[in-house]
């Protein structure tokens, strides 16, 4: 080969490896690239956060701002989910908006400058779960309500509202109204009336329970409209099922419902006026199971939850029939009862919910010091005091996940009754417009 011919095959060569190495790759940056940080994000929830950029030596700075999505490899540009701060060397902060809930993410600081980009590192984060909506009912002043997020929504015809449960966005609840100077067992559906009795005689609705178009609801009518003969019932779809028959040797009164498949389980108490015996009780479609011993106590079922083929209810009892003595809060799993208290200070428990191995119970307990009533919870027999006030009461509790809210009330003295609720034991205010308002359940998604 000539000489000239190796000449030219040589410089070619020089050539094409000296335009190859000018073209540098957008993330190679050049002598004069600015130094980019991308910001620790901060602020998270569970649909947005707070990043943005730290810029050195930033000089000629035609764009800058951030890019954020699920794949790391894809935060160069150009990339469709951008935020772009305008030129200049200023540092910059932005906040991501409408992410998705409990996802990872990256996001990215970039800053252009002439025709080449200077990148920061990739920081990744996860947004948090939807923060829950927290339902409450009760009554505030003289009329049956319930809250969502702490807003006041009045119930209209009703004086209480003992319960509330919400399903597919539509808000249940179940408690009583005046009607012909009787009291009417009352169901609402998103603030509408739904009576489950006539009026004629007085009755009411304690706990509500929805399952897909079926509606429950547990309570009791009064036989004859008898002060002394309550027949414990519960209604599916405005239909009442009696669970006693309220003669004077067979009354009861249904507080609490919970349906898992076609089982129906109500618990209550059932009771004989002559012989005074109260049995704290639980029904399964219908049929009486006893609970407590009608020859030494007189007891009252007063939630129950089942899990698991596992029976839960929450109640209480006085040791001694027809003798001196105070209420034990308890609760019993199929059938044995764990005693929640000593019996040396009254006490009772009103709500449980079991969440995975852990018992929660929601109730009260006098202070043996003051006589005061104390709100509190006990978790697998542990009690945690919720109320600061001198007299206070926790009536419903719901577990989600590690975090723990009761309903309830606190009070100074008898002339002011304040509606509230605990989250992990912080007391949460409720919108009131009276100096009388309680809630009494509550239900969290």
């Amino acid at each position: 080969m000539e000489l000239k011919h190796i000449l030219i095959i040589a410089t070619c060569i020089c050539a094409l490896a000296t335009e190859q190495g000018c073209k540098k790759s957008p993330e190679t940056p050049s002598a004069n690239a600015p130094i980019v940080t991308t910001k620790p994000v901060t602020n998270i929830s569970s649909t947005s956060v707070v990043t943005g950029g730290e810029l050195v030596n930033a000089n000629n700075i035609t764009d800058k701002g951030i890019l954020w999505g699920t794949d790391s490899n894809l935060l160069k540009l150009p990339y469709s989910n951008k935020i772009s701060n305008g030129a200049g060397p200023s540092n910059f902060t932005d906040t991501l908006q409408n992410l998705l809930s409990a996802t990872t993410y990256y996001v990215r600081a970039y800053a252009m400058y002439g025709s080449e980009i200077a990148y920061g590192a990739a920081v990744k984060f996860i947004t948090l779960l939807p923060e829950p909506t927290v339902y409450l009912a009760g009554y505030n002043g003289s009329n049956a309500a319930y809250w969502k997020n702490g807003k006041l929504f009045p119930l209209p015809n009703g004086t209480y509202a003992h319960s509330i449960q919400v399903v597919g966005g539509d808000v249940y609840a179940a408690g009583e109204g005046f009607f012909n100077s009787n009291m009417r067992a009352l169901c609402w559906k998103n603030g509408i009336v739904v009576p489950l009795t006539n009026g004629t005689n007085s009755a009411v609705a304690y706990s509500i329970y929805v399952v897909g178009n079926d509606v429950y609801a547990a309570g009791y009518e009064l036989n004859n409209n008898d002060a002394n003969l309550p027949v414990a019932k519960y209604w599916k779809n405005g239909v009442a099922v009696p669970l006693t028959t309220g003669t004077a040797d067979n009354i009861g009164v249904a507080y609490s419902i919970y349906v898992v498949g076609s089982d129906v389980y109500v618990a209550g108490y059932k009771g004989n006026r002559y012989m005074g015996s109260y049995i704290a009780t639980y029904w399964k479609n219908g049929v009486a199971v006893p609970l407590s011993d009608s020859t030494s106590v007189i007891g009252s079922a007063q939630s129950i939850f089942v899990k698991n083929n596992d029976v839960y209810v929450a109640g209480r009892e006085k040791q001694g029939l027809g003798l001196g003595g105070v209420d034990v809060a308890k609760y019993w799993k199929n059938g044995t009862g764990i005693n929640l208290t000593n019996g040396i200070e009254w006490a009772g428990a009103n709500s449980i919910y079991v969440a995975g191995n852990d018992v929660y119970v929601a109730g009260y307990e006098d202070d043996g010091t003051t006589g005061y009533s104390i709100a509190k919870y006990w978790k697998n027999g542990t009690a945690f005091p919720l109320s600061t006030t001198p007299y206070g009461n926790a009536q419903s509790i719901y577990v989600i996940g590690n975090d723990v809210y009761v309903a309830g009330w606190e009070s100074e003295d008898a002339y002011y009754i304040k509606g509230k609720y605990w989250k992990n034991g912080v007391s949460i205010p409720l919108e009131i417009t009276s100096n009388f308002s309680i809630a009494v359940s509550n239900f969290v998604q």
